[in-house]
């Protein structure tokens, strides 16, 4: 069997029984404002509240002409039988309460704005298809983006036609928020993407959106294929790789969008550091990755005391511990925390202070001008 979604607007359907079973039918098949024609020796009192026509007495073979579709709702398996036997023979659509043999087979049916699900089990766990039905809302909202997004890209021709298939398929890998901000990206004039090097926290969310730019982490395992699907967008991208000093991890990310340009690391020079922290402090303690940060750690060296993780060091004479990283990642928790140092001489990571979340936003939306 095959399932379609079919329009029942002002088609003839015959609803054979007067009892629950068919007061369920009349109602669904009201809402699609068919023309209802019941028949049955009794009829239950809240039919004759529905828009539909009753004919109060026992079924017979002429009630089938003109047909679309007749629903044997009766309690009686012998009379469905014959009732779907007859409409087989005038190849008319039928289905049963009782047969699952019917041409025809109800589905239960889960809609929204967005969706329509039509589930069956094949009348073997009414329960699952109740579940399933239930599930279907968490989908709405993710599929409203996706729909808005579809219908824009068409609209403008932002990818090219032999890249459509795959790129609407590796679409359903983003999550709500990363949908919604593809959304809002493509309405744009540019196209800015951070993509930071660790787990996207709350942090690097908003602090995106401050600069008008999608969040994308080089450490999420579909990184490869959604990367590859932004780039899809005939847009003009705007690529700002979320590290502090060129090393290892920025060339990969840039490897991974070429041919693509990206911008420098956040801190390629003085520019920022003198904004920030103002003066040299010998009591003022950087704390930076050890791998691929000399050039960082020169230039932090200007404004305090520089060690790298796992660095062992008294850190006593120090009345400002910075660990000089964007967000409490893997470092933090194992490294920086490990220190066991006063509490209140730990300065917050980049992204959790304000004022720093602001001058780099500054800096982005300059870099991009």
């Amino acid at each position: 069997m095959i399932p379609y979604l079919i329009d029942f607007k002002d088609k003839q359907i015959v609803v054979v029984g007067g009892g629950e079973v068919a007061y369920r039918k009349i109602r669904d098949f009201s809402t699609e404002k068919a023309n209802i024609k019941v028949i049955a020796p009794n009829i239950i009192e809240k039919i004759w509240s529905l828009p539909c026509v009753c004919h109060v007495r026992k079924y017979q073979s002429k009630d089938l002409k003109g047909a679309f579709l007749v629903y044997a709702a009766t309690d009686d398996r012998e009379l469905n039988e014959q009732i779907m036997k007859e409409a087989n023979a005038r190849q008319i659509l039928c289905a049963s309460a009782t047969l699952s043999h019917a041409s025809l087979r109800s589905m239960k049916k889960a809609e929204t704005e967005e969706l329509v699900l039509g589930v069956s089990t094949k009348h073997t766990y009414p329960a699952f298809v109740e579940w399933v039905t239930d599930k279907i809302k968490i989908f709405d909202e993710p599929l409203a983006f996706l729909c808005r997004i579809r219908k824009y890209i068409l609209e403008n021709n932002l990818v090219c036609k032999e890249l459509r298939a795959s790129f609407f398929k590796n679409l359903l890998l983003f999550n709500k928020s990363e949908l919604e901000n593809i959304d809002l990206l493509l309405r744009l004039p540019n196209s800015r993407l951070l993509i930071f090097t660790g787990v996207l926290e709350k942090e690097s969310i908003e602090f995106a959106k401050a600069c008008q730019a999608m969040a994308l982490s080089y450490r999420d395992e579909q990184y490869a294929t959604k990367i590859k699907t932004l780039l899809m967008l005939k847009r003009e991208w705007q690529i700002q790789p979320m590290v502090l000093s060129y090393g290892r991890i920025y060339e990969r990310i840039s490897e991974s969008v070429l041919p693509h340009p990206i911008a420098d690391p956040l801190f390629t020079d003085d520019h920022l550091l003198s904004l920030i922290y103002k003066e040299y402090k010998k009591s003022r303690l950087f704390i930076i990755h050890p791998r691929g940060n000399s050039d960082l750690k020169k230039r932090l060296s200007t404004f305090g005391e520089v060690i790298e993780f796992q660095v062992s060091i008294d850190l006593s004479a120090y009345d400002e511990i910075i660990p000089f990283i964007l967000s409490e990642g893997y470092h933090y928790k194992h490294d920086i925390e490990g220190l066991h140092a006063d509490q209140q001489y730990v300065s917050p990571v980049l992204l959790k202070q304000a004022v720093i979340q602001t001058l780099l936003a500054k800096e982005i939306q300059q870099r991009f001008l």
